[in-house]
């Protein structure tokens, strides 16, 4: 019976869809849409994310979902998932049958399916980084573990859904649980990166915060249910975050502002652009909110024409609370901040980082600055490239490197009209702050010069072309 119902229920499904489909298609719009599949990333924030009276509408989501999950043996279960095709003639649900526990999982769902495969509204704290799978992502080996601490966490009993994904697979391990509030202490229980959820549960004692631990190049999915009621007040306004002192403040934005819409549902709208962040080693986002259930802010390359892919999610309760996330990406991440949230929501957010220890290199003795970067700090040995352009005849310039960590930073100068190389020099370093100063060069005819700089290690770095005074020319 179930299946000559889902049999019937899949074509209606497909003939609809046809249905709204041009007859013909050019072989480039295949190529966009498969571009498009292959860079869905963890997060699609579409007007679904957290409207709960929205039925979920995906053949099979809450099955599909059940799939991933492997069961602490300690924890206590969820309730039963069930998806529900359309109305059922027969008045019963229709319940998809479920992959074996046992198959070796390839990929993560979204955690907008994640959300969306119970009740939404017990939803604590969800974050999601990276792609699905591991084919979207460049083959770029991170050593260094990303880490991430939500918090505080409210006392009382809680759900946790966790899964993560390395190109290791099972290989690599991650670590979720809670810590003591202001330590940086790895929690446990390990699991591993082999693509399964996980379910387990914890309790808060009000002076937690939830610590996230996994790999630089992993892909993770995590989604904290309140098992217990956490008392709130629903605010009229969300509290300001306020920054801690020595901390720089790299965005300061909140919600323009806006009244709730007569019919307006808890859906998320379109992605607010609030500003970018600089390549740091450790980020503070402080957010709070109130009007509706919940906001999302996102991290990621943003483009108004296209789908919005961003690279990490963070959604956190609108209980008027400042939620805090202290994040060390592995890798580089994107520079743009977005926040989603749904009309006559009122929200803030708050992005700081540690003060960098080390600065360009202020201008001194005559010498003075042509072009800067940083500092900047990198854990992925990317290159970078600084073009210039001195003023005068036979100008001279010089190359400041300040460096801290890593081992040394590679300085190759070239002329601007790529004729020929000028310098190269090695610029060694340590745990502590240190400054080598490059020979002076000479320009190329029209002044033009390009510096390609290659760290190596985990490092901060700033790096600082300075022109000579006329009277040193030669």
């Amino acid at each position: 019976m179930h299946d000559d119902l889902m049999e019937r229920r899949l074509r209606d499904a497909l003939r609809t869809e046809g249905d709204s489909l041009a007859f013909t298609i050019t072989s480039g719009e295949l190529e966009r849409r498969i571009g498009l599949r292959r860079r869905r990333a963890a997060f699609r924030p579409t007007a679904v994310l957290l409207a709960a009276a929205v039925g979920i509408g995906l053949i099979g989501v809450a099955g599909i979902v059940g799939g991933w999950f492997e069961r602490n043996p300690d924890a206590t279960p969820p309730p039963p998932l069930v998806a529900v095709v359309g109305p059922s003639p027969s008045g019963e649900p229709v319940n998809p049958p479920r992959p074996s526990a046992s198959a070796p999982a390839r990929d993560l769902p979204t955690l907008e399916d994640l959300i969306h495969s119970g009740p939404v509204d017990d939803v604590v704290f969800a974050q999601g980084s990276g792609p699905e799978d591991l084919a979207a992502p460049p083959d770029v080996p991170v050593a260094h573990r990303s880490s991430v601490q939500l918090g505080p966490v409210p006392s009382g009993l809680y759900r946790v859904d966790f899964g993560c994904l390395s190109r290791a697979g099972a290989e690599e391990t991650a670590a979720v649980g809670l810590v003591p509030a202001g330590t940086t202490a790895d929690p446990g229980p390990l699991v591993p990166c082999g693509g399964r959820m996980t379910t387990t549960t914890i309790t808060s004692d009000g002076a937690s915060a939830l610590r996230l631990t996994v790999p630089g190049a992993a892909s993770w999915r995590l989604v904290v249910h309140a098992v217990s009621d956490v008392p709130a007040l629903p605010p009229a306004t969300p509290t300001r975050p306020v920054s801690i002192p020595g901390e720089e403040v790299l965005i300061d934005a909140s919600s323009p502002a806006t009244h709730a819409k007569p019919g307006a549902t808890d859906a998320i709208g379109e992605p607010i652009d609030v500003g970018q962040i600089k390549f740091r080693e450790r980020y503070v986002f402080r957010a709070s909110c109130a009007g509706s259930t919940a906001i999302a802010y996102h991290n990621g390359p943003y483009d108004p024409s296209a789908p919005f892919l961003p690279e990490s999610t963070t959604l956190v309760q609108c209980d008027g609370a400042v939620h805090e996330m202290i994040w060390r990406p592995g890798d580089r991440p994107a520079p743009d901040i977005l926040v989603t949230a749904a009309d006559g929501t009122t929200w803030r957010l708050l992005v700081t980082a540690d003060p960098a220890p080390i600065a360009t290199t202020p201008d001194d003795g005559g010498w003075t600055e042509v072009v800067s970067s940083g500092p900047r700090f990198g854990s992925d040995d990317l290159n970078e490239a600084l073009v210039g352009r001195l003023t005068g005849d036979n100008a001279l310039a010089r190359v400041v490197v300040s460096c801290q960590g890593g081992t040394s930073v590679d300085v190759s100068v070239s002329r601007g009209d790529q004729t020929g190389d000028l310098q190269r020099f090695e610029a060694e370093c340590s745990d502590q702050p240190s400054t080598t100063v490059g020979d002076p060069f000479v320009s190329d005819a029209q002044g033009g010069f390009s510096v390609d700089v290659e760290p190596h290690g985990r490092m901060w770095t700033a790096i600082t072309v300075q022109q000579a005074p006329p009277s040193a020319a030669p």
